[in-house]
């Protein structure tokens, strides 16, 4: 995860996801969160609990929207071997 501070801001956001590949050590993938409105990966803290897997290779990453919290969702997508992210944040307790 690589994370940004903008100036006067009391807050880092996650700016990009690097998913690792296990076996080179090299990024397999990398997600950039500049064009998502809404602030990610800064609703626990900039190092815990960003991201829960679900099913699969399928995982969430934490979006503040709505009233308590959102999140992003990720899919693996077998045929391509690729990640997809939906750039529309999911709101929850809206």
């Amino acid at each position: 995860m690589v994370f940004t501070k903008k100036s006067k801001s009391t807050e880092a956001h996650m700016r990009e996801l690097k998913i690792i590949d296990k076996e080179t050590n090299k990024a397999f993938q990398i997600f950039n969160f500049e064009h998502i409105e809404t602030p990610t990966g800064n609703v626990m803290t900039i190092i815990y609990d960003n991201i829960t897997i679900g099913k699969g290779n399928d995982f969430l990453i934490s979006n503040q929207i709505g009233r308590v919290v959102g999140y992003l969702n990720v899919n693996f997508n077998i045929k391509n071997k690729q990640f997809v992210l939906n750039p529309e944040p999911v709101a929850e307790g809206l």
